[in-house]
C-alpha cells in the first residue's frame, strides 16, 4: 500500500497565498523587493512566503533550491507552515536531497504545533512503517488528532485502523461513524468503504439500497473500483431499488453529502 501523504503546508499554504499575485511587472518587483527585504532582516512569515513562491514558480521562475533556503530558515524560526512544506520537500526531494527521516522531523515538529497535515503524514508513517518502525498505536494517534480537527483523509484512516482493529480494540461501530463523517466530506475511499459497510452489514444493518447509493457517489468522484463493487450489489437488487438507490444519491450529491 503506499502512503497517502499529503505534503503538510501545502494545502495551508494555498488557502494563504493566491494562485497568481495578479500583479504588473513593476509591482511584482516592488513586492519581492519587499518580501526579501523582511526576509533578510529574519521575518519568518516572508521567509516562507518567499520560499512559497519559488517554490510554485507562478510568478517568477520556479526555483526549488532557493526555496528549500528560505523555507529551511522559516522552519528553523518555528513556523509550523514551512516545518509542514519541509517536509514535504525532503520526502520528495525538491530542492533538497530527498531524506525521508528528515521529512519525518519536520512533519514531527509541524504536527507539535498543530499542523493537521503533518499530522496526517505522520499518522501514515506510523501505519505503514516505511521510514520509522511501524507503530498501529501512535498512527491511531496521530490520525485522531487530525480526523477530529475535520481532516476527511485522517477520518477514513482512522475508521480503518478501528475496523481493522490496529492499534485500537476492533469496533465496527467507531469505524462507521468515522468513515462516514469523511464520506460526508466528499471523500471517494470513505464513500466507496460506506458502501462496502451497507453490503455487507459491517457496523451498520445491510442495506443494498444505502450501499449501491454510496457506490454512485464514490464512483462519480473517481474511484473507480467502486463500479465493480455496484454491479456485484446490483445483482441482488430489482429494477425499483436501484432506481431509488439512484434517486437518492442525486438527492446526496445535491444536498453536499449530508443527511444521506
Amino acid at each position: 500500500m503506499l502512503l497517502s501523504f499529503v505534503f503538510g503546508g501545502v494545502a495551508l499554504a494555498e488557502k494563504q497565498q493566491p494562485s497568481g499575485l495578479g500583479l504588473n511587472k513593476e509591482e511584482l518587483e516592488a513586492h519581492l523587493n519587499g518580501l526579501k527585504l523582511r526576509a533578510e532582516q529574519g521575518d519568518a512569515t516572508a521567509q516562507y512566503q518567499l520560499g512559497f513562491i519559488y517554490a510554485r514558480g507562478s510568478d517568477v521562475p520556479k526555483d526549488d533550491r532557493l526555496a528549500a533556503k528560505w523555507i529551511t530558515q522559516a522552519a528553523d524560526q518555528g513556523n509550523a507552515l514551512a516545518q509542514a512544506y519541509l517536509g514535504g520537500m525532503y520526502l520528495g526531494g525538491h530542492g533538497v536531497t530527498r531524506d525521508p527521516k528528515v521529512a519525518v522531523k519536520w512533519f514531527t515538529l509541524a504536527a507539535n504545533q498543530g499542523d493537521v497535515y503533518s499530522q496526517f503524514n505522520l499518522g501514515s508513517t506510523y501505519e505503514e512503517g516505511f521510514f520509522i518502525s511501524r507503530d498501529y498505536k501512535l498512527a491511531v494517534q496521530w490520525y485522531a488528532l487530525a480526523a477530529n480537527r475535520g481532516l476527511a483523509m485522517a477520518q477514513y484512516s482512522l475508521g480503518r485502523m478501528y475496523s481493522k482493529g490496529q492499534g485500537v480494540p476492533q469496533d465496527h461501530k467507531i469505524a462507521l461513524k468515522w468513515v462516514t463523517l469523511s464520506a460526508e466530506q466528499g471523500n471517494p475511499r470513505a464513500q466507496s468503504s460506506l458502501g462496502r459497510m451497507y453490503w455487507k452489514g459491517v457496523g451498520v444493518s445491510h442495506d443494498l439500497i444505502r450501499a449501491y447509493m454510496w457506490l454512485i457517489l464514490a464512483e462519480s468522484n473517481g474511484k473507480t473500483f467502486a463500479q465493480v463493487m455496484r454491479k456485484v450489489v446490483a445483482e441482488n437488487m430489482s429494477s425499483a431499488d436501484i432506481a431509488q438507490a439512484e434517486k437518492l444519491a442525486r438527492e446526496c450529491l445535491a444536498n453536499n453529502y449530508q443527511g444521506c
